[in-house]
């Protein structure tokens, strides 16, 4: 899992990688669209949550006998519930006993984000063989395309965090492929919450 951060006329970074050990999937060029959730955002703006559930459910829909015993999205729990509790009131069993990732003034937003992954992934699939890390780009502080790009082969699911200059608000998307046009231009395409069963392409 990626999770990385974009600011106009500026470029990304990334704060969140979480990877399946041994990955089966190697040799693909671009994710399943199907496979994502189709969970919406809301009018409380929970993109960030709104779009890990939808991540944590192509990663079950991905590699369900990976998933099958301990589900990421847990059976008898809605979709909802989990974008609301992961968003602001935890889960249970959630180790720190906290609440959730918007909790005000709880620091950094990425470095929570990243925590309440991890949080996420220990309490309901804990025997899985994941990998964490937080991590910036390239030299700049920033990855190249040519990152997101292997990142996006391995069928990796990659959070984009799009930030404006000047703004302080966010929005979050998960980038489904990359690629080049016929002259060589970069290519994406994403799901938004704000959208969610549209695949977006630029």
């Amino acid at each position: 899992m990626e999770t990385l951060r974009y600011s106009r006329r500026t470029a990304l970074y990334v704060v969140v990688t979480l990877a399946l050990l041994g990955n089966p999937f190697l040799n693909a060029r671009a994710n399943d669209f199907s496979l994502y959730g189709q969970l919406s955002n809301t009018r409380a703006g929970l993109c960030a949550a709104t779009e890990v559930i939808n991540s944590f459910i192509y990663l079950d829909n991905l590699a369900p006998g990976v998933f099958d015993s301990t589900p990421l999205i847990p059976r008898g729990m809605t979709n909802a519930t989990a974008r609301n509790d992961f968003a602001w009131f935890g889960w249970p069993g959630e180790p720190s006993g906290d609440s959730g990732y918007y909790k005000p003034g709880a620091g950094n937003p990425d470095v929570r984000l990243l925590q309440w992954k991890e949080l996420w992934v220990q309490t309901f699939a804990p025997t899985v063989p994941v990998t964490f890390a937080s991590m910036i780009g390239n030299v700049s502080g920033f990855p190249t395309l040519d990152f997101l790009r292997s990142e996006n082969a391995k069928l990796e699911d990659v959070e984009l965090i799009i930030q404006f200059v000047g703004k302080s608000s966010a929005h979050c998307v998960d980038l489904v492929s990359m690629g080049t046009d016929s002259n060589g231009n970069p290519t994406i395409q994403y799901q938004d919450p704000n959208n969610p069963k549209t695949l977006i392409s630029q």
